[in-house]
């Protein structure tokens, strides 16, 4: 230790190993060092401080002790969980109960809010009643129509609780009725032959894919209505598309235009002859068309007159005929079901009449009873079968001429229904017919006026034409220049357009404008999260729970102290 260089003598330079090949020599004892550059000086793998000695190896099998002492560890981990996991669970638990007083509390809150919502909704109707200088007799009146409105609006709720409760009761009775006719059908099912129930299964399943098949069906239906009438609203919103309609419409009208002027140029280029044959032929077939009206006139009125001596016929037979008992008979079956139909109509009305004249039935079914033992005590004076069956052939003989006379009846009113309707024609085509000759002789008259002069002038009209026709050509070159005119304006535009926009793209202002909004929208989302924040530090900092839990805590602790000292 004695040859050891001091530390303040060292040099600052690392010493060389005296390697070969190395080119390093130890140099001298406080010898100055120059041009020294860190940069290039060499590093090793083990970086600045020196070679390492190799380390003792290590166990490559531990004891008991050491795997004991890692199960110690993960035990310590796993109760420092445990116990973090229970404080969670208590800071649930008590943010469960904080977040149910607060939810009452809430919901006390909303019901104080709609009470006074309701009480300021009756202050400003009272204070626009005082600004209307509305006088208190009007305000009386208006509570007075709105209590009674209310009374109404009541009465027709219990209406409708009552007829509901009566309809439910009627379906409940609908109900058992057709679960006891499907009882009575199963148990007819079971007389059935195999082959004829597994006929009724197969169509009971086939008329069961059909109902699903028209309910599919209806529901498509419902669908494409659906669709259609939205297609129809959003067409009928669209101005465009009314405005193509419309003009779809106006060009339909213009080809038809267009046609029937090409007949009439055709017209005028014939010759004087062809055309005047040409309205002859059309005269004589107006005339014929008139000639075979006049004939279908006479023959409805014909028929008209023979039906009209057929229902008078008809009418005598019925006022002379001597079975009056028939037509007396089908007046009062035609009565009765004019009765039926009122009963049905106001069956709800008489249901409890009806039911009071049950009890009375019930009540008189001891004395029927005892009229039933009196009559099988007559059974002797009864009629023979031979004369029953006799009364019953001849019931059902006028029950079925009834019938028969009241399908003709009906018939008869059908007919004559129809007479009256060809008559009504009739006597329309009489007043039809005169207007229409009368046009077509103005129609005659105007051919004839035309012929005369229009017809002659052909060659004006020409003229005229080819006028027209080099007004528009005339026209039209001046309006293609000027379309291409506008067309080079507009072009010039877009490029006045195109340049300004990318000069205010390209300014100083633009690129600050949006690096502003840019702060802007982060300015809002940091003033909106710290509004969050303020509010949810709020609502932590809410006090007004533990102050009503101490007063309780007072209030008990109060109670329990006078009863000891009582």
């Amino acid at each position: 230790m004695a040859d050891r260089i001091p530390t303040a003598y060292k040099s600052s330079v690392r010493q060389g190993t005296g390697m070969r090949n190395t080119g390093m020599k130890p140099d001298g004892i406080n010898v100055p060092v120059q041009d020294v550059k860190v940069v290039d000086r060499p590093a090793t793998k083990y970086g600045l401080t020196g070679i390492k000695t190799q380390e003792k190896r290590q166990r490559q099998v531990y004891d008991k002790s050491y795997y004991i002492g890692i199960v110690r560890q993960k035990v310590t981990e796993l109760r420092t969980e445990i116990d973090n996991f229970e404080v969670e669970m208590q800071d649930i638990q008590r943010d469960a109960g904080t977040f149910k007083t607060l939810e009452k509390k809430r919901e006390n809150l909303i019901k104080e809010v709609r009470n006074l919502e309701g009480e300021l909704a009756d202050y400003n109707l009272s204070l626009d009643k005082k600004r209307s200088d509305a006088h208190a007799e009007e305000v009386l009146a208006n509570f007075e129509y709105m209590k009674q409105q209310n009374q109404r609006h009541r009465e027709f709720l219990d209406s409708l609780f009552l007829e509901r409760k009566t309809m439910e009761e009627e379906i409940g009775k609908i109900e058992y009725e057709i679960a006891s006719i499907n009882a009575i059908a199963e148990e007819k099912l079971t007389e059935l032959y195999p082959e004829e129930r597994s006929e009724y299964a197969q169509l009971k399943m086939e008329n069961k894919a059909l109902e699903d098949e028209i309910l599919q069906k209806k529901q498509l239906l419902e669908g494409v209505n659906q669709r259609l009438n939205m297609a129809d609203g959003r067409l009928r919103s669209d101005v465009m598309k009314q405005k193509a309609n419309h003009l779809r419409e106006q060009r339909l009208s213009l080809l038809r235009r267009k046609e029937d002027l090409e007949v009439q140029m055709n017209e005028d280029n014939l010759s004087f002859p062809e055309a005047r044959e040409r309205l002859l032929a059309r005269a004589k077939a107006d005339g014929q068309v008139i000639k075979d009206t006049e004939n279908r006139i006479k023959e409805v009125e014909k028929a008209i007159a023979n039906y009209k001596k057929q229902i008078q016929d008809l009418d005598a037979e019925l006022k002379s005929s001597s079975d009056t008992s028939n037509v007396q008979k089908y007046e009062i079956f035609y009565q009765k079901d004019k009765e039926m139909t009122e009963f049905i109509e106001s069956f709800e009305s008489t249901r409890k009449s009806e039911m009071e004249m049950i009890k009375v039935s019930e009540d008189n079914i001891t004395s029927l009873l005892e009229r039933i033992a009196k009559l099988n005590d007559r059974r002797e004076n009864l009629p023979s079968q031979e004369q029953v069956k006799d009364w019953e052939s001849e019931y059902q003989f006028k029950v079925d001429k009834t019938s028969d006379s009241a399908v003709t009846l009906e018939r008869l009113r059908a007919q004559l229904a129809e007479r009256q309707a060809d008559l009504d024609k009739t006597k329309e085509l009489h007043v039809r017919i005169p207007q229409q000759l009368k046009k077509i002789n103005e129609e005659i008259t105007r051919k004839l006026n035309e012929l005369s002069t229009k017809y002659n002038s052909v060659d004006r009209m020409k003229a005229e034409y080819q006028d027209i026709i080099k007004k528009l050509q005339q026209k039209k070159e001046s309006l293609l220049a000027k379309k291409e005119s506008f067309i080079q304006m507009i072009r010039n535009l877009n490029m006045k357009f195109d340049t300004k926009k990318q000069q205010l793209e390209d300014s100083k202002i633009a690129k600050e404008l949006r690096e502003t909004e840019q702060k802007l929208s982060f300015n809002e989302q940091n003033i909106f999260g710290l509004k969050s924040y303020i509010e949810s530090k709020g609502v932590e900092t809410n006090y007004q729970v533990l102050v009503q839990d101490c007063k309780l805590y007072i209030e008990n602790i109060n109670s329990i102290l006078l009863n000891r000292y009582r």
